[in-house]
């Protein structure tokens, strides 16, 4: 209905054209007998005469007048097209496209399986850049990117979730909970996957750092890309500012909806739900439409754990929720509070007001790189100060978002609790 009211609104286009002309009044040739100055002046400003021309108006051109009318409408609707056309991608994105909840296959040995579709993808863009195989999957695999085969999860399968075992990097105790991520924006389902097992969980090595990936069991809801870069945007405007700022009369769209049922059944079992960047937004808008007074007093998230990277929410406000979620009260003390991870220079998590607007607990730019580079490095799922959290990867270290490759391990997180107390000292 909005749109056709649109549509007629628009058709509504409005042109006019007029012009005007003075005919002088006839006075006859007569005698006159005015004294005064000013009097005289004015007499000798009038025309006398018994026939005066007439002034005529030209013929108005009405044809090249409609014209103008049809091209305004036309100019109007085809730019309403254009933007409809984006707002239906972005509606589509959240409210209609299959978000999908995917893990890592898994082979006898617990090992990830290898997706032969993948590596011969990565072959053919070795051959189209004329640049040796080796070499390049190399490359890819240096960069992070994703190589394995992926299983989706049905709603049956949900219910039955698996528990991983990782490293506390805060207490460097051995924890076991349910791990579920939620990916950030212009993440495609394999990019997803990548940070899933890079930003969150890990399992200490033999040399005793936590280091180790884990795939096994490590879940994520894959929030799809729209089809362009100003729907993708749009989506993420909406979850920032829309989704649940009236009461989710707006409606929640598909990642939110399935982050606040996985909080409502395992939010008292160990659960630890993993965000980046949009999926940060996913998790807050969950809390909030979660904070019930009968969730309050139930307790509901008291066994959950949250971790943020590169956060576009407020972490210290989802914090606040949290609390009340998982013990009825503020927080009063770290327990339980939010652990996040912020460069100083990501612009999503630092920036005020309209992204995060969070404390930063990294700000490693070994080359010094300015700030157009890093906004370009920014874009896509490869090395920058946005996508090097968590594990990071080996180009974290060329690009100089991580010092050296003994950084890449699972020690930049702090509780929101820690860092706001800390500032305030």
């Amino acid at each position: 209905m909005a749109k056709i009211g649109t549509v007629n609104l628009l058709s509504n286009t409005k042109k006019s054209i007029n012009s005007s002309s003075v005919t002088s009044s006839v006075i006859s040739d007569g005698v006159f007998t005015i004294r005064d100055r000013e009097g005289q002046e004015n007499i000798s400003h009038i025309k006398k005469g018994t026939t005066e021309q007439t002034n005529r108006l030209e013929q108005q051109d009405y044809r090249s007048l409609q014209k103008d009318v049809e091209t305004d409408t036309a100019t109007k609707k085809a730019f309403y097209s254009n933007m409809a056309g984006l707002t239906d991608e972005a509606y589509r994105t959240m409210f209609i496209a299959e978000h999908r909840m995917l893990t890592a296959e898994i082979d006898e040995n617990g090992k990830p399986i290898l997706d032969i579709n993948l590596l011969n993808e990565i072959d053919k863009e070795s051959d189209k850049k004329g640049i040796n195989r080796e070499e390049y999957r190399k490359d890819q695999e240096v960069k992070g990117r994703n190589i394995y085969r992926l299983r989706e999860f049905s709603d049956q399968d949900r219910n039955n979730l698996k528990q991983v075992t990782y490293t506390d990097p805060l207490t460097r105790k051995s924890e076991k909970k349910y791990v579920v991520a939620f990916n950030g924006i212009f993440n495609d389902e394999n990019a997803a996957a990548k940070f899933a097992w890079q930003n969150y969980v890990a399992k200490e090595s033999q040399s005793g750092k936590i280091d180790s990936r884990v795939h096994q069991n490590v879940y994520f809801v894959h929030h799809p890309q729209a089809g362009n870069a100003i729907s993708e945007l749009l989506v993420a405007g909406y979850e920032k500012m829309f989704e649940t700022s009236f009461g989710n009369v707006l409606g929640m769209d598909n990642s939110s909806l399935q982050a606040k049922e996985l909080m409502t059944k395992y939010g008292k079992n160990e659960l630890f739900v993993g965000s980046h960047s949009r999926g940060t937004l996913t998790v807050t808008n969950a809390l909030n439409s979660l904070n019930t007074k009968e969730n309050r007093d139930d307790k509901l998230l008291s066994g959950t754990t949250v971790k943020m990277v590169g956060p576009a929410t407020n972490v210290t406000h989802a914090d606040n929720v949290l609390s009340v979620l998982q013990t009825g009260k503020e927080r009063t003390n770290r327990e339980g509070s939010i652990r996040i991870e912020n460069h100083e220079q990501d612009p999503v998590g630092s920036i005020p007001i309209i992204l995060g607007g969070n404390p930063a607990t990294m700000n490693d730019n070994e080359q010094n790189r300015g700030v157009i580079r890093r906004v370009i490095d920014m874009f896509g799922d490869n090395s920058s100060m946005h996508n090097c959290y968590g594990l990071g990867q080996k180009q974290c270290v060329t690009d100089g978002y991580r010092k050296n490759e003994k950084d890449l391990i699972m020690n930049k997180e702090q509780t929101i609790y820690d860092l706001n107390r800390n500032s305030n000292k």
